[in-house]
């Protein structure tokens, strides 16, 4: 059994095996986040109509056919609707994502935590959260931006 070890073309062949098996490890990894953003833009994409009372049989899959995939798990934009526990905010390319407060969110305005309450229309904000099956965000998350003198804070992609 040394004599097997000591060997150089069995240790060449185990390191080998190895490292086939950590790049498999890393492409199932990839392949199954790929799978969970595709699926989040898909539901999106399928319920938009549910969550945002558009025509019955959905417009956006015409419309989302050549775009890139969605941000699938939070959003840097402003609000600018607020129904319930659910947030309306309108974010980068002008893509309108409905998040969702749940009793464990947190919420901050600077170093304080605030409420939901305390959140209103054209506070801009940042989300980060877990794409649900309806392709609404349920956040865990919520930043509220100050507004730099007297300007609202532009979504990165906006910014020139």
């Amino acid at each position: 059994m040394n004599e097997l070890l000591k060997n150089k073309v069995f240790q060449v062949a185990i390191a080998s095996l190895c490292v086939l098996l950590v790049f498999l490890l890393g492409l199932s990894v990839g392949l199954s986040v790929g799978k969970h953003e595709r699926g989040f833009a898909n539901d999106w994409s399928d319920n938009y109509h549910k969550n945002f009372a558009g025509p019955r049989g959905g417009f956006m899959q015409e419309m989302m056919k050549d775009q890139e995939i969605i941000n699938a798990n939070g959003v840097f934009g402003q609000i600018i609707k607020i129904e319930g526990n659910d947030l309306v905010v309108k974010g980068d390319k002008d893509i309108e994502k409905l998040i969702v407060v749940g009793a464990k969110t947190i919420i901050n305005r600077g170093r304080e935590t605030v409420t939901q309450a305390d959140l209103k229309v054209t506070d801009n904000i940042v989300v980060i959260g877990e794409p649900n099956a309806e392709g609404k965000i349920e956040a865990k998350l919520i930043r509220v931006m100050p507004a730099f003198g007297g300007q609202p804070v532009l979504p990165p992609a906006q910014i020139k």
